[in-house]
């Protein structure tokens, strides 16, 4: 999220790019606007770090999803066998870490 903020109008605009315009009240709360008539515009960077998270996790999504779709593609063909070890050890693995989250 980013805020934009200059004397007359206040910007928000969140992680969906949407934008909402916000008048600040004047002095006494009339919402007459800036005070010495000048314009000054601050900018505030609300967490550069949600970019990465979101960058990360689009990217996860996108791999994830091509797996899929590979995953498809071989099953559609007749070309993807199952490794019966390696099945059931996943299995047990789900079922043991599902457990211990329960607890």
């Amino acid at each position: 999220m980013s805020i934009r903020v200059n004397n007359t109008d206040v910007g928000l605009t969140s992680q969906t790019g949407l934008t909402e315009q916000v008048k600040p009240a004047g002095p006494g709360g009339s919402g007459a606007g800036p005070v010495s008539g000048k314009t000054a515009e601050d900018h505030i960077e609300v967490s550069a770090s949600t970019e990465n998270i979101n960058s990360a996790l689009a990217n996860q999504n996108l791999q994830q999803s091509q797996k899929v779709q590979q995953l498809g593609g071989l099953i559609a063909s007749g070309r993807y066998t199952v490794e019966s070890h390696d099945l059931s050890r996943a299995i047990v693995s789900s079922a043991i870490i599902g457990a211990a989250g329960e607890q």
